[in-house]
């Protein structure tokens, strides 16, 4: 966006951003916008390892509870939750 402008005015021509921004089809935010570099947040290691756990248990529940007898069969059929 600066590159088009500074052309522009390198020739003599005064365009402002917003006519510029309507002229390419760019929301005006856009030609202002700064990209910022991202600060990389620390890790929690034991907070990290009690969701991993969470987790496993979780997954290994729902393996173990699958619908592996008929109570839990005939639950699923009327609910229609399978």
């Amino acid at each position: 966006m600066k590159k088009v402008q500074n052309t522009l005015l390198a020739s003599g021509k005064t365009v402002s951003c917003t006519k510029l921004c309507v002229w390419l089809g760019l929301p005006r935010s856009t030609a202002y916008h700064q990209p910022r570099q991202r600060r990389s947040k620390p890790l929690d290691e034991v907070m990290a390892a009690r969701i991993k756990q969470i987790d496993l248990s979780l997954s290994r529940t729902h393996r173990d509870l699958e619908f592996s007898t008929p109570a839990l069969q005939a639950i699923a059929a009327r609910t229609g939750a399978r």
